[in-house]
């Protein structure tokens, strides 16, 4: 974050330090004997690698695909409606995942074809880490409704720009692979938003479970605690 701005304000060279536990408290502890507690990978950025793996890997597996951009807006209107719905199934989570990983794969193929035809030597695992390195958890905001919006705009943008008459400049391509590249990278986004929201909802059912056993088993002790029993 700091880094974005320090970007915007004209310093082309920065460096930062992290600390090696938790926080820089922590490291402070470890210092003077006293057990720190261990940093831990960000969520997010975890399932964005996690996620970006997948997106390789489904895309090194197709050999081709003679029109992406067709095949994506053909996803895209599949996930429209599960991604405007305010309760869904975990299946219809299921399905929506699976387009939202579609719609990435197709957009990187849409990429590359637009470097191709600039006669730009590019691969997948070049785009994924791209895609991944454009991540940044501190800008991943809102719900899935947000998410929604956003991908709406990106398909905006890239169907604009098809529509265009005349010979695109080298410009027109760079600006369709930038849409092209925020469109998977918003699918990526809600995606992870879907992965998290999940682990958050088993996180709070199994609490709840434990809280509904703690009562349960406090009940029978304080009957059991009772005069005559």
């Amino acid at each position: 974050r700091f880094t974005d701005i320090l970007h915007e304000k004209g310093y082309a060279y920065i460096s930062y330090l992290q600390p090696a536990c938790k926080d820089w408290n922590e490291d402070l502890k470890a210092q003077h004997g006293i057990t720190p507690i261990p940093a831990k990978p960000h969520p997010k950025l975890e399932a964005c690698k996690e996620l970006c793996g997948e997106i390789r890997y489904l895309c090194s597996h197709i050999k081709s695909v003679k029109n992406p951009h067709e095949m994506l807006m053909e996803h895209y209107e599949k996930a429209v409606p599960l991604m405007q719905s305010s309760r869904s199934t975990d299946r219809q989570k299921a399905v929506l995942m699976e387009q939202l990983l579609s719609m990435a794969v197709y957009a990187l193929f849409a990429v590359m074809a637009q470097y191709r035809q600039l006669e730009k030597p590019m691969n997948f695992k070049q785009l994924t880490d791209e895609l991944c390195h454009s991540y940044h958890p501190h800008q991943d905001r809102g719900k899935l409704k947000t998410k929604a919006e956003d991908i709406q705009q990106d398909v905006n943008a890239i169907n604009a720009q098809l529509k265009t008459s005349g010979i695109r400049t080298l410009e027109d391509k760079q600006k369709l692979i930038a849409s092209y590249m925020s469109f998977a990278l918003n699918c990526v986004k809600a995606q992870i938003f879907i992965c998290l929201e999940e682990q958050e909802q088993k996180i709070e059912a199994l609490q709840k479970q434990n809280e509904e056993r703690v009562d349960y088993m406090q009940a029978v002790c304080e009957e059991f605690m009772q005069p005559g029993i």
